[in-house]
């Protein structure tokens, strides 16, 4: 139901984004389970929403450059933060909350 809803969503939208979903956490020297957190609701939302265009910032190896996350993150309609105890010290993970 949820991939039909955000499809419906994407058609209606006056904006063209290239992502439903990108998912992201705070560094990894920051914060380690965090991609652990990351690469669990990625796995499910492929297995259960496969009609749904996913992304993440951690956890995947293409994704090394903050330029590259930026721009994940401003192509995105939402934006899903897998927050941790220490997250809001890792200062890319708030550039990436700056930019959405």
């Amino acid at each position: 139901r949820l991939s039909a809803k955000v499809s419906k969503a994407r058609l209606t939208a006056q904006v063209r984004r290239k992502y439903d979903f990108c998912i992201t956490a705070a560094s990894p020297t920051t914060s380690a389970e965090g991609e652990d957190v990351v690469r669990l609701i990625y796995d499910t939302l492929m297995k259960l929403a496969p009609a749904l265009a996913v992304t993440r910032n951690r956890g995947d190896p293409t994704c090394t450059q903050e330029s590259l996350r930026n721009g994940n993150v401003k192509d995105s309609f939402n934006l899903v933060v897998a927050m941790t105890q220490s997250s809001m010290k890792c200062q890319e993970l708030i550039s990436e909350l700056r930019v959405a």
